[in-house]
């Protein structure tokens, strides 16, 4: 049942990583700092993938919810 449940997460993953290609995150970076006077600029930061990576993880949840329903008849 596990095993099940880790194969339906990938499957999710996978259309998520497959529909959502990237996102950014931000950070700020001080540049002057005088006393109380402060400078600081934000930079920006794209984290971007393909959407094959998507659909390969998807494949590998169909393939690991496969696999556990063949143990399961086999037993």
């Amino acid at each position: 049942m596990k095993i099940k449940i880790l194969g339906i997460v990938f499957i999710l993953m996978g259309i998520t990583m497959t529909v959502c290609t990237g996102f950014n995150y931000v950070t700020n970076e001080n540049i002057v700092e005088m006393g109380s006077a402060k400078i600081s600029k934000e930079k920006n930061h794209p984290l971007q993938w393909k959407p094959i990576i998507g659909l390969m993880i998807i494949v590998g949840g169909v393939i690991i919810i496969e696999d556990s329903n063949r143990k399961k008849r086999r037993s």
